[in-house]
């Protein structure tokens, strides 16, 4: 997992000034922080303590109205969890550990030389 980071971060690093150089536009990097709450749902993380999330994404502006970003983002949470096994229900803390890569496509409306709206979707 280590190793994939790293290549992702020197991806990143090698990679966006050359698209942005050659697509006449400023990359550009954007620091994440967030809260990670895991859902309630019975088959979800229920009993998972909310944690703090962080990422960290490169994007390029294709035009004034259009991004392309791919980034990293961790999430981390510990809990509890019933783990059935021969017919006898066990409660055992649980560590749960994520890392996500989106690529994500933008669509940015500025308002302002101050203020943008955007709207994304990707994979990841």
């Amino acid at each position: 997992m280590k190793k994939m980071c790293v290549v992702l971060i020197l991806a990143l690093y090698f990679l966006l000034p050359g698209l942005a150089s050659a697509v006449d536009s400023a990359g550009y990097w954007t620091l994440k922080l967030g809260y990670f709450m895991p859902n309630d749902d019975k088959n979800g993380l229920k009993n998972f303590d909310n944690m703090v999330s962080a990422g960290l994404i490169g994007g390029v502006k294709l035009s004034p109205n259009i991004a392309i970003e791919i980034g990293g983002d961790y999430y981390y949470t510990e809990g509890n969890d019933t783990v059935s096994a021969a017919g006898a229900s066990y409660s055992v803390d649980a560590k749960v550990m994520i890392w996500s890569i989106p690529v994500t496509g933008k669509f940015i409306l500025p308002l302002s030389d101050q203020v943008d709206v955007f709207i994304g979707g990707g994979l990841g």
